[in-house]
């Protein structure tokens, strides 16, 4: 059977954007696998991994996702990786705080919103950035930014989705 990727529909592959790398770092695995929805987190037990289905099927569906990609991750990674990243994703998606490493990124304070998304790496690409901001998903200190031209004139943190961080330097 083939493994769909984490948009569910298409198969696994890097050119469809919706694949685990192995070699991804281990919150980014973790990340990934949290996206996947309850149906097709069932089918990536049954291919991935040799859990017993009735044990799985009776948990809470976020606990089985959580030891989901604890358990996939633990594959490549340490047992102090995995742990570790599953106390970071519930202290960032259950507890709404801070990731404790935010890379930092110093600006003049003259780029648009768009430039730090691309220079930082944030975005692979400028229409990228683009969708973002019309997707209501980039914000600047917990405030959304919606024009393409927004100047970052302050320190603060800015955010990408629901996953990327960066602490911006004036």
């Amino acid at each position: 059977p083939l493994l769909e990727g984490t948009d569910g529909v298409q198969k696994m592959s890097k050119s469809y954007a919706n694949y685990i790398g192995i070699n991804e770092a281990p919150n980014e695995m973790f990340g990934k696998i949290m996206s996947i929805s309850d149906e097709l987190m069932m089918k990536y037990y049954d291919l991935l991994t040799d859990e017993n289905l009735d044990a799985v099927k009776k948990m809470h569906p976020k606990e089985a996702k959580l030891r989901l990609a604890e358990h996939i991750v633990l594959q490549y990674y340490s047992k102090n990786d995995a742990l570790k990243c599953r106390l970071e994703f519930e202290r960032i998606f259950s507890q709404k705080e801070l990731p404790k490493d935010i890379p930092e990124y110093k600006t003049d304070g003259v780029k648009t919103i768009i430039t730090i998304l691309l220079n930082s790496g944030l975005v692979k690409s400028g229409n990228e950035a683009r969708r973002l901001l019309k997707q209501q998903a980039v914000f600047f200190n917990n405030t959304r930014i919606e024009r393409e031209n927004f100047i970052l004139k302050q320190n603060g943190i800015l955010k990408v989705g629901s996953r990327r961080f960066l602490k911006i330097v004036v």
